[in-house]
């Protein structure tokens, strides 16, 4: 009754713009990550600890040695912490390992509006890091998508040598699934065509456009039905990020709009999604 009723007092006294406004800033800190109890970052003091978990991020050669990689955790503990391996290995996104080292929390940003650092990885859930020194494989098994991801990538490597393999394939799925040379991600930074490496709407409206092109002498439903199957496969391969996800939203309306020979605003289907 009292949320009710300061519900009700804020509709007739403020509208319901303000009222809208006050919804969102509560729900975005429920929704604000925080580490849970079994999170291993209440360890992070510097000692040596042993976790469990998959890799859950392709292994990341970092400048001028070493590598990156995601560990999700395993019973008893919760949550992901970012790995730091001294030493690259043929090791797989998917692989459960065990891995030993030094605990830490990971250091704070260079500049407050960087977003580098702590907290970029607090705002994907990741509150520790580990420096791995050693790693043991448990468990080689992994999913379809994962496989499906690794085969693309070794036939455009097969196809176009090591160093364009790699390229081609993120500039299909994303390079978020794809391990790319450091160097070949500053090169696209100094360019500004970072977001061509990045999957999101780009990648879906070249895509989308293709199959669109197809089938444009299809009925609706053939129409709907590959444009829609498109973006799941799109989906499947880039994974669930936030710009894949917003991208496919607007994919998705534009597509329905589009079918009904109706006219669409972009700005409005941005806003929405």
């Amino acid at each position: 009754m009292v949320y009710l009723r300061l519900f009700q007092t804020l509709q007739r006294k403020w509208g319901i713009g303000l009222l809208l406004l006050v919804l969102l800033f509560g729900w975005l800190h429920w929704r604000w990550p925080r580490p849970d109890a079994l999170d291993p970052v209440w360890q992070a003091d510097g000692k040596q600890v042993q976790l469990r978990g998959r890799l859950g991020a392709p292994i990341q050669r970092l400048m001028p040695t070493g590598c990156r990689s995601l560990l999700v955790l395993d019973f008893p503990h919760s949550g992901r912490s970012d790995l730091i391996l001294p030493k690259c290995g043929l090791w797989q996104e998917g692989w459960r390992v065990q891995v030993q080292g030094r605990l830490q929390k990971p250091s704070p940003a260079v500049h407050p509006l960087l977003g580098d650092g702590g907290q970029r990885l607090a705002l994907q859930g990741t509150f520790s890091r580990l420096i791995v020194s050693n790693l043991e494989v448990l468990d080689k098994k992994q999913g379809p998508v994962l496989q499906l991801r690794q085969h693309l990538n070794n036939k455009f490597q097969q196809a176009a040598g090591p160093e364009v393999g790699p390229l081609l394939a993120a500039l299909l799925m994303g390079s978020a699934v794809v391990d790319l040379p450091d160097q070949l991600k500053q090169q696209f930074r100094a360019a500004g065509l970072s977001h061509a490496l990045a999957a999101s709407g780009f990648h879906l409206t070249v895509l989308l456009g293709l199959v669109l092109a197809f089938v444009r002498r299809g009925k609706p439903p053939l129409r709907l039905t590959a444009g829609l199957g498109a973006m799941l496969v799109f989906l499947v391969l880039a994974g669930p990020q936030p710009s894949v996800l917003r991208a496919l939203l607007m994919g998705v309306a534009a597509l329905i709009i589009e079918i009904n020979e109706e006219r669409s605003k972009p700005f409005g289907l941005l806003l929405i999604s």
